[in-house]
């Protein structure tokens, strides 16, 4: 193998593996809280995985299903409920990184109780923010960066 197809080869690599890198970014899991009152206070809190199975709610949250889909958080009636009556509380996704405190209002979303399911079998979904314009630019930077060596390394 001649040194241009080595060069060749080696800018192929470092280009692919920034582009995993940059990938790599998405959430794979999230945080659910369950956050009470006007304090967000933090009930509750678990790991939801992407594509994983879902989670039944307890204490406030029963009679919900939980799971994170796609790029989405879906939320299932597994039973009639009548969220009106109850104590005002929401959930709030965050990021894998971020375990959720009390207090804490960085959540990626926030859903509050009125907005939850309310007859068995009815969902709602909530669209989690993916970091995709930041991904493409690290992408770019990385793979100019590869373009300039390899450029330098060919002269």
């Amino acid at each position: 193998m001649g040194n241009a197809q080595k060069s060749r080869l080696k800018f192929i690599l470092i280009a692919a593996a920034l582009f995993l890198a940059s990938t790599a970014a998405h959430a794979k899991a999230l945080w659910v809280a369950e956050l009470d009152g006007l304090g967000f206070l933090l009930e509750q809190a678990f790991l939801l995985t992407q594509n994983g199975p879902s989670v039944d709610g307890t204490g406030n949250l029963q009679g919900l299903s939980m799971s994170y889909q796609g790029d989405a958080f879906v939320l299932r009636a597994l039973q009639d409920t009548d969220w009106t009556q109850s104590l005002p509380f929401g959930i709030g996704l965050y990021p894998e990184v971020h375990m959720p405190a009390s207090g804490d209002q960085s959540y990626l979303a926030f859903i509050p109780m009125i907005d939850f399911p309310s007859s068995a079998g009815s969902t709602t979904s909530t669209p989690i923010p993916v970091p995709e314009p930041s991904s493409i630019i690290i992408f770019f930077v990385g793979l100019s960066a590869a373009v300039a060596i390899f450029r330098k390394k060919v002269r």
